[in-house]
């Protein structure tokens, strides 16, 4: 198979590209940065570009005729500017799409959405033939786009959507925070029953294995998957492996959402007079509310054959392995 990857130095990005090279595959990787290509040890050159239509229309021309799959993890998960969303997740998707369909007339195409696209949970996991009713810009900015590559998928086009809830694993930037908090002997909870609330997850290698035997499926003209763990957790679960492995005993404070939503917006408001990087925006208050984000990760089992192979345990050891030999922590 002849392979481009959007994003290919993001977290997801950057393991499917490896997992591509290793199991013998062409593997282009599209990256903005390369000194962060660099700083990942990826092997080979990144295809230089990015997201904007002008750079798009550049890229794709230097692609293979003969490119068989693309998969497209690039996109942004946090801003401080509402339409940034829809400008990278949805318009961007919009412009690779047509981009790709004047060269293209027969590819398999892989978007790597969220369950945010589907929202949070209000009776039991999800499944993929529940409706999309998503709580925040980031997850509607994802429903968007998928929904655009269904209603113009191309006849002899395959169209594969993943959905992954909360991904754990190396090189994980969101989870080194909570890390940083269990050693600081600090850990935050989101209101007064935060440490009780409700997540499915996935190890980042899991993703990948499910990726993998999803390119394998070019006789689906389209199929959507979730990528979840059997397994169930809670914050308190989470912070407890973590401070087990670090061998720490940190307190658990409840801030309440009074604080936090206040702290969002203040954020916000120096955002505008010097550009901030911080992960707590108004937009994520949307996903921080909710009580359960689940969904059942059963289909992709039954369809792809595929067996889970990380469990929180194990998943949470080998990204404390990472974050520690990087020295992040």
């Amino acid at each position: 198979m002849k392979i481009c990857i959007t994003g290919a130095t993001g977290f997801v990005g950057s393991h499917l590209y490896e997992a591509c090279l290793k199991e013998g595959h062409e593997a282009l990787g599209l990256a903005r940065n390369a000194n962060k290509w660099r700083h990942f040890n990826l092997p080979g050159e990144p295809l230089k570009g990015d997201l904007s239509i002008e750079s798009i229309r550049s890229w794709v021309q230097e692609l293979p005729s003969d490119l068989t799959h693309v998969v497209h993890t690039a996109g942004i998960v946090h801003s401080f500017h509402k339409e940034k969303f829809f400008e990278v997740n949805t318009e961007a998707t919009k412009d690779l799409f047509h981009a790709l369909k004047d060269r293209y007339p027969k590819l398999h195409f892989v978007f790597i959405s969220s369950l945010a696209a589907m929202g949070p949970s209000l009776n039991g996991a999800h499944d993929e033939s529940d409706p999309l009713v998503p709580t925040s810009l980031y997850g509607e900015s994802k429903k968007q786009a998928e929904e655009f590559l269904k209603n113009h998928l191309p006849q002899d086009w395959s169209l594969t959507i993943i959905r992954p809830p909360m991904v754990i694993g190396p090189r994980d930037p969101a989870v080194l925070d909570i890390f940083k908090m269990v050693k600081r002997r600090l850990v935050l909870e989101t209101g007064l029953g935060g440490r009780h609330k409700k997540y499915s997850f996935v190890c980042v290698h899991d993703v990948v294995g499910i990726i993998m035997k999803a390119l394998h499926q070019d006789h689906q003209n389209l199929a959507t998957y979730f990528t979840a763990h059997p397994h169930q957790t809670t914050f308190k679960e989470i912070i407890t492996t973590i401070s087990k492995q670090m061998n720490k005993s940190p307190i658990i404070l409840p801030v309440p959402f009074v604080a936090i939503r206040t702290l969002a917006h203040t954020m916000a408001a120096v955002n505008k007079v010097k550009a901030i990087d911080f992960r707590l925006t108004p937009d994520k208050l949307h996903e921080l509310y909710p009580d359960a984000w689940l969904c059942s990760g059963k289909r992709a089992e039954d369809d792809l054959n595929y067996d889970y192979k990380w469990d929180l345990q194990e998943t949470l050891k080998l990204t404390l392995e990472d974050y520690q030999k990087r020295q992040w922590l």
